[in-house]
């Protein structure tokens, strides 16, 4: 069979760089399709939604409604003589238009299909079908009435009411999935493929967000040239965006931030922000735009010296070039790079600055992002030399094309941006983005986001004029909102999180660190530094809010927080106290009346004085008790050796989260935990500071970047623990089968647990700690001894106690020569009253007191 090239099924116009045919040819198959009928606008009812019911039908569960009008049963009259396939399209190349642009957006759904994450394997299992829908399916209108306004929603077959609306297109695929349990029936699952078909607009080359009465209502698509960016388009965004949306306005300034420079785009000159800005200071801002690209590993040079100071070198990557060009076509002067506005010969200057990205992209009017290609010489796709791709057109009738849309998500989530550490915060931090890629651009501020592609009959956007003069009526007075990032049940997904206010509440600043572990660095040391302006952002936030005992900081990425902000964020009746975690342990273990979900008395638990809110050991040890997690058992768990076990910052390739969440109202931590922290002195001895009295010490160094501690001595409650790798013919008495794993084998009353860690975490484990295989586990398997360290237990309304535990494995390390017995951090686990609650404790085992212990660990 030969291979079907998707330059053979539509040749593009040179004269306008569009696989438009001139004079259309269709099948007699394709004929049959009123186009005219699917893509004129025209009237379709809707109906007043008060129950907000009607919002979960979005795009993807379309199809579970009766047509709303009769246009999209003339499209399913093409179903009878069914549809071209890949195999029979390779074999016979289709001569009538739409049958080869059905190919070639078939093409474009298998390629995302296979590159995708997000879509089923199994997509393809029944189908793809092309099915016809309305587009605006899924939206909210707005319809003005006598200057109120009043929301519907399309749900109904006939209404008073009526909005000018087209079809759209679109692939799916047919997926059989197990029904509900019990039952032997199996429900089909019709799963979209990112893409949809839309009306391509006939109007000026370069239109903005007005639409003019000759547009016709619903979602159409816009016109896009390969070698040319619609600037009108930006403008408008932008204008909309500093006018309507209070959000999005910047709340500090950079001008006085330290060695803050920028590029002069009319001269190419690096000046700093005193020149720049200096007679502008009664405006209390800073217009400058920002760039984020992937650095890549093509070699770049820095800024040259010249009379007048510091300016570009002659020979620029191209995506600067292009950033240049963006620049000044919006009408600004300013640009900030970090590769030249950074100082790279300062490391104190450049410090602060890396510190301060926050900050820096935060104040910006605009950042513009390179999502396309995978280095500096890739450029903005469209702005010079590097053109798009074709757009995917096709004119199935008179006056009336269509055009393949491709939803930026499924485009900007397989780019190499999307992979990269340090865009992450850039990215996350700016109040405004613009998206460059292979096929549109992107738009997200605080407040809205759209695409150079899509154009929506929008409200509060002013009039176009008509071809006759004339000027729109807005379509009736029905219109949607932009974008907005407030409605989660539209079919096109935003980029970026919606709208972050939550700055203040340190309970999600694991969210962003889970986020950022997903990207990638070049170099792991730069792993703090990639995150610091999105860690300095809390910082800022919640330092401002408290006292000075009271205050966020983060030590080598673990976010060192006050209980207060805590209560603030949280729950008023946030309770933190210190008492004996042995004793709490043996109580869950043989006293059945402690065991009860509803349980929460501490008598004989906790100390007298009770309160450890001001406690800067629970507050380390809180920080201390997040998870790593994995796809998999099979695969290498990565360790980032710059930094220590005990912080996230030293794993890789994991999910990170952290074990208390807001539910947990009560925490009590181990009223013998002590923390010392040890640092490697030039002179290769080593220096114990104590957590407590020399905290301030420890806060100093810890902002040194050379400064990483050796160690954490840790004295606390702990429990002998025993491993083996169990496979599933391993003789495990289960009821259900599981995968392979690490499985206890003592303490007793955990034997047969899993501990969800990948095989080779124990392989560096010392020998002296490794025992030969048991009867429990396999021939030639291993038996490994590790301890549990006991840090604090965590209270959930309804649930009970939580006692969560570090696992940690003995290793050696090497300083100064000298071999140093110390732990590793390996994985968490965590024991529930629900566990307790369903344990019968077997007193052969002896009293629960002799499975802890108290001692002090070294942890690396």
């Amino acid at each position: 069979m030969t291979e079907l090239a998707v330059s053979d099924l539509i040749a593009p116009d040179p004269n306008n760089g569009h696989s438009l045919r001139p004079r259309p040819h269709l099948c007699s198959a394709c004929s049959q399709i009123d186009f005219k009928a699917l893509f004129t606008s025209h009237g379709r009812p809707i109906a007043e939604e008060t129950n907000g019911g009607g919002r979960s039908q979005t795009l993807e569960n379309r199809f579970h409604q009766p047509p709303l009008c009769e246009c999209i049963k003339t499209f399913e009259v093409r179903d009878k003589s069914g549809w071209p396939t890949l195999e029979s399209a390779a074999d016979s190349k289709p001569t009538c238009s739409f049958c080869a642009f059905y190919i070639e957006c078939l093409l474009n759904s298998k390629d995302l299909e296979l590159r995708s994450t997000t879509v089923s394997r199994d997509l393809f299992q029944n189908g793809p079908f092309f099915r016809a829908f309305h587009s605006l399916t899924g939206f909210w209108l707005e319809h003005d009435i006598e200057g109120s306004t009043c929301q519907y929603f399309h749900m109904a077959t006939s209404c008073e009411h009526y909005a000018q609306d087209v079809a759209a297109l679109q692939f799916l695929g047919e997926g059989i999935k197990p029904g509900l349990m019990f039952s032997s029936y199996y429900r089909v699952a019709y799963q979209t493929m990112g893409h949809a078909i839309l009306r391509l607009r006939h109007e000026p080359e370069f239109a903005g967000l007005a639409r003019s009465r000759t547009t016709g209502g619903g979602a159409v698509a816009r016109r896009i040239f390969p070698d040319q960016i619609n600037y009108n388009l930006i403008l408008d965004w932008l204008g909309h965006c500093c006018s309507a949306h209070t959000h999005c306005h910047g709340d500090a300034d950079v001008s006085s931030l330290p060695g803050f420079q920028v590029i002069d785009c009319t001269t190419r000159n690096i000046i700093s922000a005193a020149d720049a800005f200096g007679t502008d200071r009664e405006r209390n801002s800073v217009e400058y735009i920002t760039l984020s690209y992937v650095w890549g590993e093509a070699e770049c040079s820095g800024p040259v010296l010249r009379d007048h100071g510091f300016a570009l070198p002659s020979e620029l990557p191209l995506v600067i070039r292009d950033a240049i060009t963006v620049v000044t076509e919006l009408g600004y002067r300013y640009l900030w790079v970090d590769r030249y506005c950074i100082p790279q010969n300062n490391s104190q200057a450049k410090q602060e600055q890396i510190k301060s990205m926050g900050r820096i992209y935060s104040c910006s009017a605009l950042t513009i992002i390179a999502a396309a290609g995978d280095g500096p010489d890739y450029g903005l796709p469209g702005v010079s030399s590097r053109h798009r791709t074709t757009q995917l057109t096709v004119e199935v009738a008179e006056g009336i094309s269509l055009a393949l849309y491709e939803k930026p998500t499924s485009l900007i989530g397989t780019s190499k941006w999307m992979t990269r550490g340090w865009t992450y915060q850039e990215g996350v931090l700016s109040r405004r983005r613009l998206l460059f890629t292979d096929q549109l651009i992107y738009f997200q501020c605080c407040e809205m986001y759209g695409d150079e592609v899509l154009s929506l009959p929008l409200f509060d956007v002013p009039v176009s004029t008509d071809e006759d003069g004339g000027q729109s009526d807005q379509l009736d007075n029905f219109h949607i909102q932009y974008i907005s990032l407030n409605d989660e049940d539209y079919f096109l997904d935003s980029i970026f999180q919606r709208r972050i206010d939550d700055w203040s509440n340190p309970d999600t600043v694991w969210t962003r660190i889970d986020e950022f572990v997903q990207r990638q660095l070049s170099y792991d040391t730069d792993t703090l530094d990639a995150i610091a302006g999105v860690l300095g952002k809390y910082t800022t936030h919640i330092t401002g809010m408290q006292a000075k005992d009271h205050q966020l900081w983060f030590f080598h990425g673990l976010p060192i927080c006050p209980f207060s902000s805590r209560r603030t964020s949280r729950d008023e009746n946030l309770q933190v106290s210190t008492g004996s975690l042995q004793t709490l342990w043996i109580k869950c273990l043989d006293q059945p009346k402690f065991k009860g979900p509803h349980s929460i008395s501490t008598d004989g638990v906790t100390s007298a004085d009770g309160d450890g809110s001001d406690n800067l050991t629970c507050r380390l040890l809180e920080s201390l008790i997040w998870i790593a997690i994995w796809d998999d058992s099979t695969i290498t768990p990565e360790r980032n050796r710059n930094f220590p076990s005990w912080t996230w910052a030293g794993w890789k390739a994991c999910s990170i989260q952290h074990y208390d969440d807001a539910s947990q109202i009560q925490h009590v931590f181990d009223s013998c935990s002590t923390v010392h922290v040890e640092y490697a002195k030039d002179s290769g001895l080593i220096q114990r500071l104590d957590w407590e009295t020399d905290n301030e010490e420890i806060q100093k160094q810890s902002r040194l970047e050379s400064r990483i501690p050796f160690c954490l001595v840790i004295t606390g409650t702990v429990m002998d623990m025993k491993l083996v790798w169990r496979e599933r013919d391993s003789g495990f008495d289960t009821e259900e089968e599981e995968p392979d794993g690490w499985t206890f084998t003592w303490p007793p009353f955990l034997e047969g647990e899993s501990l969800l860690v990948p095989r080779c975490m124990f392989d560096d484990i010392d020998p002296e700690h490794v025992n030969d295989s048991t009867s429990t586990g396999n021939n030639g398997d291993k038996e490994v001894h590790v301890l549990g360290l006991c840090l604090v237990a965590t209270f959930q309304e309804g649930l009970g106690y939580s006692l969560p535990a570090l696992v940690l494995k003995p290793v050696t390390k090497v300083l100064d020569m000298q071999p140093h017995k110390v732990y590793e951090r390996a994985h968490l686990i965590g024991l529930d009253c629900i566990y307790f609650f369903n344990f019968e404790y077997n007193q052969d085992w002896g009293p629960a007191s002799a499975f802890f212990r108290e001692t002090t660990v070294r942890l690396c």
